[in-house]
């Protein structure tokens, strides 16, 4: 066997270059098919699933090939595509996915709308949409053709090659007597291959600038469907690009509206030949209420464990205390909306309800509140924490200053504080084990024994923050609330419309963050 790969390696390295057009068939037994026969019918060969080496996407011109993808090779491991090829792409989402409802419906559209045995979802990896679209084709059960990017961007010499042709060879060798992945077809891309190799040094800049994945959607597609088009992006740019080149201007491009029916800006720019793509207002239902904080009414239910609205008296002790009346008695744990999964939760879950916008797709602050009332569980991460102790952090800054220390941190991707969380007694949270943050550098850190070392926070100062104005504390796993009584805890949200909601499934009292 290593004799034989050995042999089929020495042939590609020899026969890669021979001619301007190169295409070449693998058998699945690692002999090449380069008999004359064999050659004078690639056309039957190719409806074989017999992989393929090509030199250039097949289909396209080499030298246009070369413009917008630079003079590489390609594996398609299931033999040439025979489907016509539907590329959706897209700018970058929003961290939190759940607010790109429009998006989701956008793509559970287009899929639906794909013909089975006709058409093929065209996906590149590390590009916006790869993931999303990737699971829907899955849940829908259409075909993928999916590019595989190389790990390098050039192969400077004929060992970068050769590992490469290598890589591709183990991957059909692995395949042999597998039974096929009818919904994917997979094709690697090889790394650039080199002026030393190929003699071109004329790359175009205009192109090359641009991610590889996304040049591949718009070089690889028969049809072309932009979810989302950010002005002066990469999707803008390449749109423009590819409108310009007259040997794609036959290659349709669909441009999708907004959720108001809107055109994306890059749309007042574009040459001719785009069309308009669903151009009615989103149906979408009304309740949602989001604010720049991301509050929106929840589509979640909860569990009916949880008591409804509590009546209180002039006596009852939580509503003469409260951490807006006496902060210095409170430790504050405050929540935000979460950007991926819940804990617990898939990836692959977490897609499936926002293409099929099932009430779990919902993330936002509110949920995730609720959420924790339902579950009666404050759980520890290990997120940020050396050595990777599982902790609940707590604040002790007054519930009064959140408003007015709320800065965005992009290192971090989140606000500094949150105006949704729960908040407990200090006293109790004490005598559960919290323990307050030791800020220091690392020889503080080395001088810490084992129990002290989960409370250490390397400190920070000047520049964009002092954390240790967070007063921070902490508690080692997780923080289980039933265990409190209805005096030692108060839930706080970020406006009266949101208190009416939380209060139905707290039973602890509902406060509203002060402007």
């Amino acid at each position: 066997m290593a004799d034989s790969s050995e042999h089929v390696l020495n042939r590609l390295m020899h026969e890669w270059n021979s001619a301007l057009a190169w295409e070449m068939p693998i058998s699945h037994r690692e002999t090449l098919w380069l008999d004359a026969t064999a050659l004078n019918n690639l056309s039957e060969v190719k409806r074989t699933g017999t992989p393929f080496f090509y030199r250039g996407l097949p289909g396209n011109d080499r030298e246009h090939s070369r413009r917008w993808l630079g003079d590489r090779l390609f594996c398609f491991l299931s033999g040439p595509p025979q489907k016509r090829r539907i590329a959706p792409v897209s700018s970058r989402l929003k961290q939190r996915l759940d607010m790109e409802r429009w998006w989701f419906d956008l793509l559970r559209t287009l899929i639906l709308g794909c013909d089975t045995a006709e058409d093929s979802i065209v996906v590149a990896e590390s590009t916006a949409p790869f993931l999303a679209v990737s699971r829907a084709a899955r849940l829908f059960g259409r075909t993928l053709l999916r590019f595989e990017l190389p790990a390098t961007p050039f192969c400077r010499c004929d060992d970068d090659l050769r590992s490469w042709f290598s890589y591709c060879l183990d991957l059909i060798r692995t395949a042999d007597g597998q039974p096929p992945n009818e919904n994917v077809e997979r094709v690697i891309v090889s790394p650039e291959l080199c002026a030393d190799l190929t003699g071109f040094d004329d790359r175009e800049a205009k192109f090359s600038s641009v991610p590889l994945g996304d040049r591949l959607l718009f070089a690889a597609a028969d049809r072309i469907l932009v979810l989302s088009c950010r002005a002066k992006g990469t999707i803008a740019e390449l749109l423009r690009l590819h409108l310009l080149d007259r040997e794609r201007a036959q290659t349709p491009v669909l441009l999708a509206c907004d959720e108001l029916g809107l055109l994306p800006e890059p749309a007042t720019e574009l040459p001719g030949d785009w069309v308009p793509w669903i151009l009615l207002p989103a149906m979408l239902p009304k309740e949602s209420n989001e604010t720049a904080e991301g509050f929106s009414e929840p589509r979640t239910s909860v569990s009916n464990s949880q008591s409804p609205v509590r009546t209180t008296t002039d006596k009852d002790p939580a509503l003469i205390h409260n951490p807006l009346q006496n902060p210095a008695d409170w430790l504050l744990h405050w929540t935000r909306a979460a950007a991926g999964p819940w804990p617990g939760e898939t990836s692959e879950d977490f897609l499936d309800a926002l293409i099929l916008q099932t009430e779990t797709a919902d993330h936002s602050a509110v949920t995730t509140l609720l959420r924790i009332l339902s579950e009666g569980l404050l759980r520890a991460s290990t997120e940020g924490i050396r050595g990777s102790f599982p902790v609940v952090a707590f604040t002790g800054v007054p519930l009064h200053e959140f408003r007015r220390r709320r800065v965005f941190r992009k290192h971090r991707h989140r606000f500094d504080f949150e105006p949704w969380g729960i908040a407990i007694r200090k006293n109790s949270l004490i005598n559960f084990g919290v323990r307050p943050v030791i800020y220091g550098d690392d020889e503080v850190w080395s001088s810490l024994n084992r129990e002290e070392q989960p409370s250490f926070q390397k400190a920070t100062s000047g520049g964009a923050t002092n954390n240790s104005e967070e007063l921070e504390w902490r508690a080692m796993g997780d923080v289980h609330l039933p265990q409190f009584s209805v005096s030692e805890v108060c839930v706080f949200v970020d406006s009266t419309d949101a208190a009416r909601i939380v209060s139905f499934h707290s039973p602890w009292k509902v406060i509203v963050v002060p402007e």
